[in-house]
């Protein structure tokens, strides 16, 4: 494993987007109904500060594998809130004029992130499949299979195909 110089996040234009992102998913959810408080508007403004938290927190990592994880739990946390703003915007919860802000920045933060991804990738420091897949559906041979003498072995999922019928 290649160790390399911790990032400095406040060097990164998606730090600061990032921050960005969350102060307009807090003043977003400020005009959410009373009763969201503990559902919607604590759920975006907990995904908002994750973007952020996690980009710092992989700026912190020992290798460039780190790094890249940790951008895409960031990544992930902004795919939350996509779904997250759609669906107070369907709901009409808060500002439409701030949703419409929010989702502008969003696009820019993941846009970002994911350019910052392939960067570290192509820089052959991570390669593209040491990383965790991010598909809906895993294939029995992206599992690895038990070593012999492992005390502690798992059994297999077994694949489901989602477009055929259950037996």
């Amino acid at each position: 494993m290649r160790y390399w110089r911790m990032q400095n996040p406040d060097k990164l234009r998606v730090s600061s987007a990032a921050e960005d992102l969350a102060d307009l998913i807090y003043d977003f959810t400020a005009a959410f109904p009373r009763d969201e408080r503990f559902g919607l508007t604590a759920q975006m403004r907990r995904a908002a500060v994750s973007v952020g938290s996690n980009i710092y927190e992989g700026c912190s990592r020992q290798t460039s594998k780190g790094l890249v994880a940790s951008l895409y739990h960031s990544h992930g946390s902004a795919g939350e809130l996509v779904f997250q703003t759609r669906f107070a915007i369907r709901r009409k919860f808060g500002d439409s004029d701030l949703a419409t802000k929010a989702m502008r920045q969003l696009v820019l933060v993941r846009r970002m992130l994911s350019r910052l991804i392939k960067h570290h990738e192509s820089e052959g420091l991570v390669p593209p499949n040491a990383l965790p897949s991010h598909s809906s559906e895993r294939s029995e041979a992206s599992i690895p299979s038990p070593r012999s003498g492992d005390r502690h072995t798992a059994k297999r999922p077994s694949v489901v195909n989602r477009h055929s019928p259950p037996q």
